[in-house]
C-alpha cells in the first residue's frame, strides 16, 4: 500500500545540505504527499513504543515468508530507528521532535527497499 503511493524521489520528503565530507541532513519537509507524511510520522510513533532489539510474536509471524536480506534490512531500521529516538530522548530533544527525526529516517530507509538499495553491513 505505502510503496503504491510513496514516491521514488526522496527528494519530496528530506532535505539534505552536503558538500565534500560535510553531510547535513535537514528536517522533513511539508512538499509532498501529505498523507504520506502522516503515514510515516504514525508508523515512526510505533516504532519508538518498543525496546531496542525486541521482536514481538506477531512480528516473526508476519516475517515468515520473506527473503532474509530484506528481513535482516527490516531488523537493522528497527533497531536504528529506536537508538536514534531513545538517543534524542535522553539529549533532551521533545518527543515530537525525536518522532519526526525518526519518520525522516523511515523514510530513506522505505526508499532504499523500494529501489533494491539493500545493503547490511
Amino acid at each position: 500500500m505505502l510503496f503504491l503511493i510513496f514516491p521514488l524521489d526522496k527528494s519530496h520528503f528530506i532535505t539534505e545540505d552536503s558538500s565534500s565530507d560535510n553531510i547535513n541532513r535537514l528536517s522533513i519537509t511539508k512538499a509532498g504527499n501529505s498523507h504520506v507524511r502522516k503515514l510515516l510520522i504514525e508508523a515512526s510513533k510505533g516504532i519508538c513504543k518498543g525496546a531496542v532489539g525486541h521482536k514481538s510474536k506477531d512480528l516473526k509471524a508476519r516475517q515468515n515468508g520473506n527473503p532474509p536480506e530484506v528481513i535482516a534490512y527490516a531488523d537493522k531500521a528497527n533497531e536504528r530507528l529506536r537508538r536514534k529516538y531513545y538517543k534524542m530522548i535522553r539529549h533532551g530533544k521533545k518527543k515530537n521532535v525525536a518522532v519526526t527525526a525518526v519518520a525522516r529516517e523511515l523514510a530513506c530507509f522505505i526508499w532504499g527497499m523500494m529501489t533494491d538499495n539493500i545493503r547490511i553491513a
